[in-house]
C-alpha cells in the first residue's frame, strides 16, 4: 500500500483502539474532534515509529476551533507512535483489519495549549499547521505512565485524564522507576 494511503486508514483503527481504551466516544466523521467523553475531548495524531522524525501536523483551523465547539470539555492532543509488523508498502490494499499489523502503541498527551508556542506554517497544498516534533514533547518525568503490554500511555500528571483513567482501571500495581510512575492495568 502507498504510505500516502497507509496513513490515512491506519488512522482509524487507532482512533477506535484508543477511544475503547480510554472508554470515550470516536466520532464518526471529518471535521470534529477524534474522542469525546463528558469532560474531556482529545484529537489524535500518528506517525509509524519508523518516521519517528517527522512531525505531527497540528491543523491551524481545529487549533482555534475547538475550543468553541466543545467549551465544556478540557481538550488534548494524543501524539501516537505506533509499530508494525511488516512494512506500509508490504500490505496488502485489499480490505484489511490493519490492527493485526500493529505491533505496539505510544501515546503523549499534552494539553491543548501545548502546540500554541509552535508558528503557523502555510504549506502550498493543505493547512495551516503547527508541526511538533516528536523531540518538542515534555520530558518523560512530567507523565504518568500506564502501560498495558506493549501499549504505553503518558498522561500529563494531576490532570482530569489522567483521573478518568484511574477509575477505568480495576486493579492498579505502581511502581516507580526514577520520577516515572508507572501503572499496569490488569
Amino acid at each position: 500500500m502507498r504510505p500516502e494511503g497507509f496513513k490515512t486508514r491506519i488512522e482509524r483503527p487507532n482512533k477506535l483502539w484508543l477511544a475503547s481504551f480510554l472508554g470515550m466516544v470516536p466520532s464518526t466523521g471529518s471535521g470534529g474532534i477524534d474522542l469525546l467523553s463528558e469532560e474531556i475531548g482529545i484529537e489524535l495524531k500518528c506517525r509509524y515509529l519508523k518516521y519517528i522524525q517527522h512531525n505531527y501536523a497540528c491543523c491551524e483551523k481545529e487549533y482555534q476551533n475547538f475550543p468553541n465547539c466543545y467549551p465544556q470539555r478540557e481538550l488534548y492532543w494524543a501524539f501516537l507512535l505506533y509499530g508494525l509488523n511488516k512494512e506500509p508498502r508490504e500490505i496488502e490494499k485489499s480490505r484489511v483489519n490493519l490492527e493485526r499489523y500493529i505491533t505496539e502503541r505510544v501515546v503523549k498527551f499534552v494539553p491543548w495549549d501545548f502546540v500554541q508556542p509552535f508558528p503557523v506554517s502555510y504549506p502550498e497544498r493543505s493547512g495551516p499547521f503547527r508541526y511538533v516534533g516528536q523531540k518538542h514533547l515534555p520530558p518523560e518525568e512530567s507523565f504518568h505512565l500506564f502501560e498495558q503490554g506493549k501499549t504505553k500511555l503518558y498522561v500529563p500528571k494531576d490532570s482530569s485524564l489522567e483521573e478518568m483513567i484511574k477509575e477505568r482501571s480495576e486493579r492498579v500495581v505502581v511502581r516507580h522507576q526514577g520520577n516515572v510512575k508507572t501503572v499496569t492495568f490488569y
